[in-house]
């Protein structure tokens, strides 16, 4: 399919607006919390939930979500000092493998928010919980050099947090191999897509070595996808990292050199993007924070597009997907496309592009669909 960004459609925001269902259901439970509704608020909570199926469904979600934080405070993990405002929470959780020795750890953090949008950050925290007994523990410098891979499958995302205290979260389809000794941090993004939430560590630069490329931090946030071609994708949330290009390189079946020979191709600040392929270098305009939010929105479980030509979109969508997505009439292709739905929610994207954008969708079997025209 080829990309195309010009359209004559102004039919941009069909899809539902999974991020305000979310805050209304996470308002609701927040002011059930507080105290018993009133009549007036009763019926209108009734009626809330009878507008649509996904407000049900997302009430249950994030009703699972708070009764699960009701079990870690048994754990007295995330209490709240005497002092603290009634207006905050603070809660969150990462469950990640010790790469050290591969027993299930936990890593801890403090998150302040205000109590009526506080479930939509307790959802994406929860969102890094790994199946599996968990051991409350701090994690510790590593004592050995560390190597190890972690991989996710197609559709899936995970949460690992490595020995100094770094958190990598892997998108869908992507395989990182983790390279520490005592004077370097290292991660190689072999494919796919990775948001690294960096731990301050001045004296081990921590280096992601994504192609022939090299993006390095000290303590900083940002995200790192190899496409096609050999194309790299850097997104920068949090502080700056410097972009290196990468010509020399040793490699034995034990470790890695990473005294490699490199040289400085750009930096890109906090709320920037660019992209690297071969020796080309672009810097994108800076990015605006609701931007930034969509570019990133992969992390929360979602998918989140303002306008992008049909074509552009597919190719994100089947990136989590094995179905095969056919194109059998061009002309559809640049159709824009706006709004926000979940990661695995196929099925309601095609019933989207049947309802609200005159696409035609043919099951050829399970795993073939055909989008055409309709007449």
């Amino acid at each position: 399919m080829t990309l195309n960004s010009k359209n004559n459609d102004d039919n941009i925001s069909a899809f539902p607006d999974v991020k305000a269902i979310e805050q209304e259901a996470a308002d609701w439970i927040a002011l059930r919390e507080r105290r018993e509704l009133t009549p007036e608020e009763y019926n209108s909570f009734e009626a809330w939930k009878a507008r649509s199926p996904q407000h049900c469904q997302m009430l249950d979600e994030l009703t699972g979500v708070w009764s699960d934080l009701d079990s870690l405070d048994d754990l007295h993990a995330f209490a709240l000092p005497p002092e603290a405002d009634e207006e905050t929470d603070e809660s969150a959780s990462e469950v990640a493998n010790n790469i050290s020795d591969g027993r299930a750890i936990a890593h801890t953090q403090r998150i302040a928010v205000p109590r009526l949008g506080v479930l939509a950050a307790i959802a994406a925290s929860l969102a890094l919980v790994v199946a599996g007994v968990v051991s409350l523990q701090n994690v510790t410098p590593w004592e050995t050099n560390i190597h190890a891979t972690y991989e996710t499958a197609l559709g899936e995302q995970r949460t690992f947090v490595l020995a100094d205290g770094s958190a990598v979260m892997l998108n869908t389809a992507s395989v990182v191999e983790i390279d520490f000794t005592r004077g370097s941090r290292a991660v190689h993004l072999i494919k796919g897509e990775a948001h690294f939430d960096v731990a301050h560590d001045a004296s081990k630069p921590f280096s992601v070595y994504a192609g022939e490329n090299i993006i390095r931090a000290v303590g900083t946030a940002f995200s790192v996808r190899v496409g096609d071609k050999s194309e790299v994708e850097v997104i920068v949330d949090e502080g700056r990292v410097a972009l290196l290009r990468e010509f020399k390189t040793a490699r034995d079946d034990s470790h890695y050199d990473h005294a490699v020979q490199a040289e400085p191709i750009g930096e890109v600040n906090i709320g920037g993007a660019a992209t690297v392929k071969g020796a080309t270098f672009e810097m994108r305009a800076q990015l605006s924070n609701e931007e930034l939010l969509r570019k990133l929105a992969w992390r929360q479980g979602r998918l989140s597009f303002a306008g992008e030509p049909l074509s552009e979109v597919l190719g994100e969508i089947s990136r989590y997907t094995d179905i095969e997505i056919e194109v059998a009439d061009p002309s559809i292709e640049i159709i824009p496309i706006g709004g926000a739905f979940r990661v695995g929610e196929v099925d309601e994207f095609f019933s989207a592009l049947e309802t609200s954008f005159g696409v035609n969708i043919t099951r050829v079997s399970d795993k073939h669909v055909r989008l055409s025209r309709s007449s």
